[in-house]
């Protein structure tokens, strides 16, 4: 059974995604095509993340830890400023570039943050330091899925 909350989320962005298709071709998408709208805007968000965790290295040896981390809360900023324009421009599409900007953000800030860790804790404690981030980010991802269970 779906969350009721996520389900008035879905009909939320469902029915923007529809308006605007009507807006501009005078005609409702089917809801197959509604669908695949959905799942593509969706499915994004992961893609960006798999793409910024592969750039990240190349980043952080060329630009330092630290600087790419920065540098990755102006990601952050932009694709918040595109997904909270994006129904004033009444454009889905700019969700569809937000959610991708995410991605990127946590793929990068994932792996630069590891990286950070390591090289910023005393060399006593930098195992216990990367590990405790590991088991935390491991915890994250666990609460995620029993909380989306309700």
């Amino acid at each position: 059974m779906l969350n009721p909350s996520y389900c008035s989320f879905l009909q939320h962005i469902k029915n923007f995604i529809n308006e605007t298709w009507i807006e501009r071709h005078e005609t409702p998408l089917q809801e197959y095509s509604l669908m695949l709208v959905w799942s593509f805007i969706v499915s994004v968000y992961p893609i960006g993340g798999l793409v910024g965790a592969q750039f990240a290295a190349a980043l952080t040896l060329k630009y330092g830890r630290k600087k790419s981390l920065l540098c990755n809360d102006i990601v952050t900023i932009v694709a918040a400023l595109i997904m909270g324009f994006s129904k004033m421009a009444r454009s889905f599409e700019m969700i569809v570039v937000g959610r991708f900007l995410y991605g990127l953000n946590i793929g990068i800030g994932l792996v630069a943050h590891g990286l950070y860790l390591g090289e910023i804790a005393p060399k006593e404690l930098r195992g216990a330091v990367c590990m405790t981030r590991a088991v935390f980010v491991a915890f994250g991802k666990w609460m995620g899925l029993v909380i989306g269970l309700r």
